[in-house]
Order: C-alpha cells, then structure tokens, then sequence
C-alpha cells in the first residue's frame, strides 16, 4: 500500500496540473481556488473530504485509501468533484 505522503502527493500533482491551488502537511491536503475549497485528510486506511463549496453546505465523504489508489486521473478528480 502506498504511504500517507505517497497518496497525498498523486493527488496534488494531479490537481496542480489542473491549475489548482495546493497546500499540503503531513496528512492533509488543501486544493482551493477562488470558488471553493476541497480538504483531504489521510488517517489509517481512510480519507476524509471535505468539500467546501456554497457555505455553509459543507460536504464530507470518506473514502478508504485502496479507492483513491485505483482510479485514474479522471476518475480520481471526479471523486473530488474537480472535473
């Protein structure tokens, strides 16, 4: 299985070659742009998002790491509503 830093990594040079915005720690992630904001945090075997779009409508989702490893690009930036 890949590591935290590894899972988080593909998903950020993915994103950036969309144009996004990035910040990234240890576990976590945050792609935004003018418009929203999409955390990710990697604990255990999961991924949390949490989509933040017309606030106060947040949208959380979990998501088991192994899920996030086997899509590709597209499906991956439709699994974080990026596409």
């Amino acid at each position: 299985m890949l590591s935290v830093k590894e899972v988080l990594e593909r998903i950020m040079n993915i994103v950036r070659q969309r144009g996004y915005e990035t910040e990234t720690y240890s576990n976590h992630l945050i792609i935004y742009d003018s418009e929203f904001k999409v955390d990710i945090t990697v604990i255990d075997d999961n991924i949390i998002i949490v989509e933040s779009r017309d606030f106060p409508k947040d949208k959380i989702r979990i998501v088991k790491v192994r899920e996030m490893i086997e899509k590709d690009d597209i499906e991956l930036l439709r699994l974080l509503n990026l596409d």
